[in-house]
Order: structure tokens, then C-alpha cells, then sequence
């Protein structure tokens, strides 16, 4: 048996030497920086950058890094140049918060916070390519993020408008509407204001067919896919103007049930559409009106969502006309109609709509049925009032089913219809009903009525599928034939037609907040009055000419948020004072800040460009002398190089939080197609209406930046969501995990094998301090096998075991099931370190190697004491396996009697398919077990079981 050369000193692990050795060999000798420019087998693996907030790096993500970077390690071991970057998405409101925490300004913030994550960072063992390391706060980054706001101006496809926006009281900023959950701002959960405001509009909506239709072609989590869709929301739908009576004004509404106008008996408008105030003329009760939308001003978009009981106020001497019966109908605002939905106003069908139901019964509106119900139900739907004690509305209760509230007071039962008869002769004996009620209870054809002391209603909604009647041309119609007609006519009649709507809204991209990018746009008063800037649609503005970006952000002592709908920077007239691009007169300079998701919507393509690009000194016209300390060193020409984005792009592999769904992994897709077509003129939809009187001296040629690939993430993985002892990990519960104390006590490798090992990689798993001792355990005892358990042949079935782990564990990681890899791990070592079995050096090196991506530390120090191979474990070859050692000569068969185990046989593998013979063979195993018994059944699994039933 060969002796390991394994030294004395080094036969006890000791994690903290190791690793801090290996952390700087790697770095030194840039084992994980790979050549960018002449990489044979490019592979680029990408985790989501972390945001340097709070006290530092916390378990769950190193849960999520650990992961990703067990896939990036195994794909350099099979022979990929891997690029496995990191950064810090440095800006934002999550930064600025935490500096208002702890009392010091975001930029010094910044650099203690980036000490400290690139500290832990370096600490998890992480094959990161530490010489292209990137901030979203560093100029020279956001230099270029202003550069692609820039480039959607020229392209129209940023605009500025006034618009009621989503507000957060706490962080004292807009949101967008994707960062609004539930009525609740995504971040800190505050309820979310609405505020009439001038903000700053990316136009996404202009690539919702792209979006849409690209979900087609990358190969991601369905749930993600599924929500993508959802948010954009795409319909085809039908628009209707509704004349209003005596004037030029029409009500545009918006709907997907054209065919049921003729029922539309009132029409709803938001209390904010802009229609309320241009009518206020003509409003009688004004007043009324006027308090109504301040009321509603206080209340969230999910508020008025949810609330059940249906309010409004009807517009006095106003009035609409349905275009199909020439009919003059009411006209009302309500809270349950939102400006943000549709066109903010709808027609109102209550025969088939259950919440304009509930409205017309409240303001007793008219009910029109133009669909006809079906003949028969499966169930009476009885709607009972709670303050009904009656022996009648007691035994109507027991017979039916407690389902949910229909209005305040009526709760609705659901009662099987073959109790019909016992319905109507309860209703007949109390006297409640006629004669015509009680044959419709008794057909069965009545959808529902409602039970109160007033008496019985058969009032109810219909808005299933049906033929349709009191709908002149359209009688006789199913419903996708009477859309259709109803399109025609309405389109042939200059009332509308059929058109496509979408759920998604432009992105909105201002924050009035100060840690962020400056947004590079300047007014000018004089242009505007003179009916020019650099687009005909938006007189006086100008984008920050190329060559004087970046636009600094300042330092300022007065950068917390005040809450007035402006930024910190409003305050400071040496940060806005400036001249006009075009004209040369006094301008101003925009001073709200751009959405963090800006930010992180391109940061994959400048990582391969930090170290390659052409520099050019500090010269820009926007960087004066005391700001010369912002900027460190020199500024690149471009935002990243072509050539290099060719070899690495699109991402092979992107990593990260399915909570992302509809913000960042949507707004990278928009940014990424925007920067696609760089060099078109226009899109479908998009027309760039760009000045040529603002003459700028372009950095490069536009069309040496147009992107070859529209979807930056073909594959993306969605890791779960680490939680601690049964309960999610947040501050408010005090049980945020910081990984340093685990590393200091246990290494680096022991937790990161304890993280993978607590359950799927896409389903998270509970972090336990118990837990993580038993796998302290199982790192030290493989260590010691190693150290203890010299080489020679391999025996027995060492070559089947090795071969099966190489296998399964390969397979393990590409399906990213790292805790069953390691399972197999232990399976190995339970095998190997029996006295009766022994090993190759062979089959050492393949087990170690194995083990590489999950424990890189420990693998690496042991792959050179003894002496394994030349240079680093992380750049030899992945093991493979033999398909001849995987065929087991000798098959052990479990023996049950009953179920319960009574026995084992051996039998030859070549032999199970001899199901008889194998059964006598087991059958003698537990002879004593079944002598004397009937066998009734016997239950075969070939190379597995046996069980009598007796």
C-alpha cells in the first residue's frame, strides 16, 4: 500500500489556515480570471449582485451565491473558460436608508459596506473574478447608465408627464407600479399613497408584444414566465365611446364583453379621470362630487379593491348615450372604478357583472338581462340577511352551504338542487313568493334569489355562456359571435372597434431620493417658449450632451429625503444652475434620480468590459475641480465592447430570487431589446421625433453598440428561499444570520456543504444550529480518510461504488439537486471507509474531485499534499464514469413476509428476470416465516423485493 505524502502537521483540518492560504493563491495567480478576449469555450455564469444594505452579507445569500457558484465550478471542470463576476448594486433607496440608520453619508457608507461584503465575499470561497469587480455608484458605471436614459430619449422612448403615482410616506419617494404589492410598497410595506406628480416614464409598454413573445423562446421557471405574462397582461379587447349629451365629449371604456352593451345601463367613471374635471360645469351637485374624490384620495388602489359595499355618487345633468339603442343613461363616479385600469371609466351591465350588480341594486338602476341562462343549475344560490331569525331562514341556512358574503348583510348558502321541492313548498307555506316563483324553484332554472324580511328577489348574475336576447341584431348570437358583430358595427358606425390592451404601465424611473444617478436631462424656458428641444414632443428639454457624462452626483450635506415631492438636490442651485445645451441660455438641470432597477438592468455587460475598454482622462465639462475626488482614476470611452459581448453573450446561465419576476428580470429584458435596436430608426410603435438642432460629438458610433442578442438571459434558475428554525429571517423577528461566526468556528466549506445540504437548490430549506454540527463531522472524518487511509487497488465492488457516485453526482448537479449530491457523498465515504474496501489513487482523486465545487477549500489544500495532480484541483478534468462498472454481478433482494423484513438472498443480476427461480430462492430464505401458511400473493420488484402475503 503506497503511504500518503501527506505531512504530520497537516493531518489535522484546520479551516482557517487553509482557507485564507487558497483565497490568496487564487487571487494572485487569477485562477478565476479568465482571458475575455481569446476564451476558447466562453461560459459565462451570473448570480444576481447583492445590494450592500445593512450589517453585511447574510445567510441566505450565501445560500443563493453557494449555489450558483457549485454550478460555475463544475462547468470550468468540464472544460468551460467560466466567468463568474461580482459586484455591488450600490445605489437605491435600500443603501440610502441604512446610511440614515446609522448616521453617516451614503458615500462613506458606501465604501465601509463595500469593505465588508468583498470581506464575507472572498470569505464563502466563491470563484469570483476579483479583477472585475463593479458598483453601481462608481462614476465610471453610472456614467453609462445616464448614457442608456440618454439613449431612450433619442429614441422616444422617455418622456416626462404629470401623473398620479404610487407614493411611499416612509421612503418619501414614487414607486413604480410593480413595486407595489398589495396596496404596500415591495420594500418596507408602508401603504401606498397617490400623488399628482411630473415624473420621468420609460415607454416599456412599447415593447409589450417583444416581451410577450420572447418568453417563447428562454427557457425559465414557468411560475416566473407565468407572472411575466400576467403583468403585461396582453387582451384583445373592444373600445366603445360613449357620446355625452349635448357636447363633443365622448366616455371611452374599454372591455372584453362588447357583445352585452345592449345591458349597459349606467356608465362608472373613476373620481380622478380627467373627464370629471373637464365637465365640472355642467355638474349640478358639484359639491357632492367634490368631497367624493377627496374621500377617495385617501384610500389605496387595494383598498377600494377590496371593499364590499359599493359607493359612489351619481354626476348630475350629465348624461351618456349608448351608441347601439340611442338610449340616455346615468352617469357616475365610484372608488371601485380605477384610473389605472383600462381607460379609468367602464359600462356598466349589471345583469352580468356581479360588482355593477351590487352597484345598481344600491342605487336602484336598472338590471337588463341580454344573455339567457341556462334552463337548469347544479345549485340554488340563496342569499339570506343576517338580521333574518325566521324558522324559515334558520332551515334555509342548515340545508345549504355557508359560502361568502354578497353584500354587508347577505350572506349566500348554496343549497343542492334536488332539494328544490322542499325549497319552494317552505317558501309557499310561509307565503313568501307567487305562484310563477315557486315553479321556477321547482324547475330548477332560477341561478339564485335572495331571502330577506322584505321578501324573496330572483335578481341575480349571469356571466357565463349563453344565447343572446334583448340585443336586437345580436339575438340569437352566441357570445364569440356576438363580440365579433359588435366590433364590426361599432367600427363600421365610427364608435369605436376591437383594439389591444395591455395590464403593463410605462415604467416610471424618477425617484426623488439623492444616492442615485443623476438623470441627465436639462430644461430650458427659452426653448420651450420658442417651441424647441431635442424632440418636437417635448419642447425645452435636452439630454446632457455624451461628452460631459457623467453627470456627478454631489456632496451635499442635506441629502435625506424631506417628503415634498422633490429631491435633495432641488435645494442646491450650483447642482442645477446651468446653460442650455442648444441655445446657451440659463437652464436647469433635472434633480430627481433614477430608479435602482435602471441600475441593474445592464451590469452584466459592463463586467466584461472592466479591464479591456479604451480610457480617456477626467475631462468632462460636468466635472468641476471639487469634484474631482468623486471621480477615481480614468473614464472608459464606452459602455462596453461589442467584440467581447459577441464571445460572452447572451449569459449562459443566470441565477437568482423568483421575487424579481415583474421588476427586474422584466425591465433587463426591455432594457436589453432597447439597446438590440440601437441602430433602427423605430420600432413598431416608437417614432423618435429627435431635434437635429442639438449637435453633440457622439463617444462611438451608435451602431458599435447595438446589442446581437435580444434576451439577455436564455436560462434562468430561480433559487429558494432560505428560512431560520420554521420562520423567515428578517429584522423585525431578530433572526437575520450572518454566515462570519460559522466560517470562523466551522470553515467555509463545512457551511457551505450544510447550506446545499438542507433541501433542493430551487426550494430553500430551514438554517438549524444543530444541523450544521453533524455536517462539521463529515467534513473532519472525510479529511481524516484522506489523511489516514493509504492507496492501493481497488477491491471488491470500490470500482461499481465509484463509477455509480461519479454518475449520480454528476447528474445531482446539472439538475442543481446538490443535496442529494451530497447524500451520495456520504453514501461513498460509508462504503470506503470500511477496513474490507480500499482505493486507487484513481478513485481517491475522482472522489476529491467530486467534492471540488461543494468544499473548494479543504479539496484544493488536500489535491496538493498529496499530490494528486499538477496546479489547481478547480481546472483539472471532471471525472467520468464507466458504463461496465455500473452492471452489478450480484443483486441483493430484500425478503418480506407481510411486510415486515424476514430475510436477504443474492442472486446474479444476469438471473432476475428468472422471476420463478428467484422466488423458490426466497421462498426457502424465510421458509420458516411462511411453513404451513397460504401464500395468496406474492408482490416482485426485480433486484429489489420479495413480499409474501399470507
Amino acid at each position: 500500500m503506497d503511504k500518503l505524502p501527506m505531512n504530520k502537521d497537516k493531518s489535522e483540518y484546520r479551516p482557517s489556515e487553509i482557507e485564507s492560504k487558497w483565497q490568496k493563491y487564487w487571487e494572485e495567480n487569477r485562477v478565476f480570471s479568465p482571458d475575455l478576449k481569446n476564451a476558447k469555450n466562453p461560459y459565462y455564469t451570473l448570480m444576481m449582485f447583492p445590494y450592500p444594505s445593512a450589517e453585511g452579507l447574510h445567510i441566505g445569500n450565501m445560500y443563493a451565491f453557494t449555489g450558483a457558484d457549485i454550478h460555475g465550478r463544475y462547468m470550468r471542470m468540464k472544460g468551460k473558460d467560466v466567468f463568474e463576476p461580482i459586484g455591488l448594486d450600490g445605489f437605491g433607496i435600500h443603501s440610502e436608508n441604512y446610511a440614515i440608520k446609522v448616521g453617516k453619508h451614503p458615500r462613506e457608507q458606501a465604501k465601509i459596506s463595500e469593505k465588508n461584503f468583498y470581506r464575507q465575499l472572498r470569505a464563502t470561497g466563491n470563484a469570483y473574478d476579483w479583477t472585475r469587480t463593479l458598483g453601481t455608484y462608481d462614476a465610471d458605471y453610472y456614467r453609462w447608465t445616464q448614457w442608456i436614459f440618454v439613449q431612450m430619449f433619442k429614441k422616444g422612448l422617455a418622456y416626462r408627464k404629470k401623473a398620479q403615482v404610487n407614493w411611499c410616506p416612509s421612503d418619501k419617494t414614487v414607486l413604480a407600479d410593480e413595486q407595489v404589492i398589495d396596496g404596500r410598497c415591495e420594500r418596507c410595506s408602508s401603504v401606498v399613497e397617490k400623488r399628482d406628480l411630473e415624473q420621468w416614464f420609460f415607454k416599456i409598454t412599447a415593447y409589450a408584444d417583444a416581451l410577450l413573445n420572447g418568453l417563447s423562446q428562454i427557457d425559465w421557471p414557468e411560475k416566473i414566465k407565468i407572472a411575466q405574462r400576467l403583468w403585461i397582461g396582453r387582451s384583445e379587447d373592444t373600445e366603445i365611446d360613449f357620446p355625452i349629451v349635448g357636447s363633443d365629449i365622448r366616455v371611452k371604456v374599454i372591455t372584453t364583453r362588447a357583445d352585452t352593451i345592449f345591458g349597459a345601463t349606467f356608465l362608472v367613471l373613476a373620481p380622478e379621470h380627467e373627464l370629471v374635471q373637464v365637465m365640472k360645469s355642467k355638474i349640478k351637485n358639484w359639491s357632492e362630487v367634490d368631497k367624493y374624490i377627496k374621500e377617495t384620495q385617501s384610500k389605496t388602489d387595494f383598498e377600494r379593491g377590496q371593499m364590499k359595499d359599493k359607493t359612489g355618487v351619481q354626476l348630475k345633468g350629465i348624461r351618456a348615450i349608448n351608441p347601439v339603442n340611442n338610449e340616455e343613461i346615468p352617469v357616475f363616479i365610484a372608488d371601485y372604478v380605477l384610473a389605472s385600469y383600462g381607460t379609468g371609466a367602464i359600462m356598466a351591465v349589471p345583469a352580468h357583472d356581479d360588482r355593477d350588480f351590487e352597484f345598481a341594486k344600491k342605487f336602484d338602476l336598472s338590471i337588463r338581462y341580454v344573455i339567457e341562462q341556462p334552463k337548469t343549475a347544479d345549485i340554488l344560490r340563496v342569499h339570506i340577511d343576517d338580521q333574518d331569525r325566521s324558522d324559515i331562514a334558520q332551515e334555509l341556512r342548515k340545508m345549504g352551504k355557508e359560502m361568502e358574503y354578497w353584500t354587508p348583510t347577505l350572506r349566500r348558502y348554496d343549497i343542492n338542487i334536488e332539494n328544490k321541492e322542499k325549497v319552494a313548498f317552505l317558501l309557499q307555506k310561509a307565503g313568501i313568493g307567487s305562484k310563477q316563483d315557486f315553479e321556477r324553484i321547482r324547475k330548477g332554472d332560477s341561478f339564485a334569489l335572495e331571502f330577506s324580511p322584505a321578501g324573496i328577489d330572483f335578481g341575480t348574475v349571469y356571466a357565463g355562456d349563453g344565447v343572446h336576447i334583448n340585443s336586437d341584431f345580436l339575438n340569437g348570437l352566441k357570445n364569440l359571435e356576438a363580440i365579433e358583430e359588435m366590433m364590426n358595427w361599432l367600427s363600421e358606425k365610427g364608435f369605436g372597434g376591437k383594439s389591444v390592451h395591455y395590464h403593463l404601465r410605462d415604467w416610471l424611473i424618477s425617484r426623488q431620493r439623492y444616492w442615485g444617478p443623476p438623470i441627465p436631462m436639462i430644461f430650458c424656458p427659452t426653448c420651450e417658449k420658442n417651441g424647441r428641444g431635442e424632440r418636437e414632443d417635448m419642447p425645452g428639454w435636452w439630454t446632457v450632451p455624451e461628452n460631459q457624462l457623467p453627470v456627478l452626483l454631489p456632496d451635499v450635506e442635506d441629502w435625506r429625503p424631506e417628503g415634498s415631492g422633490t429631491s435633495p438636490l432641488a435645494n442646491h442651485p450650483e447642482f442645477y444652475e446651468t446653460k442650455c445645451p442648444s441655445c446657451n441660455n440659463q437652464a436647469r438641470r433635472e434633480t430627481d434620480v433614477s430608479d435602482t432597477f435602471l441600475d441593474s438592468s445592464w451590469y452584466y455587460l459592463r463586467y466584461l468590459s472592466i479591464g479591456n475598454e479604451k480610457k480617456q482622462t477626467n475631462s468632462s465639462q460636468s466635472i468641476k475641480k471639487h469634484q474631482q475626488s468623486i471621480v477615481s482614476g480614468q473614464l472608459s470611452m464606452v459602455p462596453y465592447d461589442l467584440s467581447v459581448i459577441r464571445r460572452w453573450c447572451p449569459v449562459a446561465i443566470y441565477i437568482g430570487g423568483a421575487e424579481h419576476s415583474v421588476l427586474h428580470l422584466l425591465y433587463v429584458r426591455f432594457v436589453a431589446m432597447v439597446l438590440h435596436d440601437l441602430n433602427l430608426d423605430n420600432r413598431s410603435q416608437i417614432t423618435d421625433n429627435g431635434s437635429k438642432s442639438n449637435i453633440q460629438y457622439p463617444i462611438s458610433n451608435i451602431q458599435d453598440l447595438a446589442l446581437p442578442f435580444e434576451e439577455p438571459f436564455p436560462r434562468f434558475y430561480a433559487h429558494g428561499l432560505l428560512i431560520s428554525e420554521g420562520a423567515k429571517m428578517s429584522k423585525s423577528r431578530g433572526n437575520i444570520i450572518v454566515p462570519d461566526d460559522y466560517i470562523k468556528k466551522f470553515g467555509a466549506d463545512t457551511l457551505r456543504l450544510y447550506l446545499m445540504f438542507l433541501g433542493p437548490f430551487d426550494h430553500g430549506g430551514d438554517f438549524r444550529d444543530t444541523g450544521i454540527e453533524g455536517m462539521n463531522r463529515f467534513v473532519r472524518r472525510v479529511w481524516k480518510l484522506f489523511a489516514t487511509k493509504g492507496f492501493d487497488k481497488d477491491k471488491g465492488d470500490t470500482l461499481r461504488m465509484i463509477n455509480k457516485t461519479i454518475k449520480e453526482v454528476t447528474e445531482d448537479i446539472e439538475s442543481f439537486s446538490y443535496n442529494t449530491a451530497i447524500a451520495k457523498f456520504m453514501e461513498f465515504y460509508n462504503f470506503i471507509s470500511g477496513d474490507s474496501n480500499s482505493w486507487s489513487k484513481d478513485t481517491a482523486m475522482s472522489y476529491l474531485k467530486l467534492f471540488a465545487p461543494f468544499a473548494p477549500y479543504f479539496t484544493e489544500e488536500l489535491f496538493e499534499s498529496l499530490k494528486l495532480g499538477d496546479g489547481t484541483i478547480h481546472e483539472s478534468a471532471w471525472p467520468k464514469y464507466d458504463e461496465r462498472y455500473l452492471v452489478q454481478e450480484k443483486v441483493n433482494v430484500v425478503v418480506q413476509v407481510n411486510g415486515k423484513r424476514r430475510g436477504e438472498i443474492t442472486v446474479d443480476s444476469s438471473s432476475m428476470d428468472k422471476k420463478e427461480e428467484v422466488e423458490a430462492f426466497a421462498r426457502r430464505e424465510v421458509k420458516k416465516y411462511v411453513s404451513g401458511s397460504t401464500v395468496k400473493k406474492v408482490i416482485h420488484v426485480p433486484g429489489r423485493i420479495i413480499n409474501f402475503v399470507i
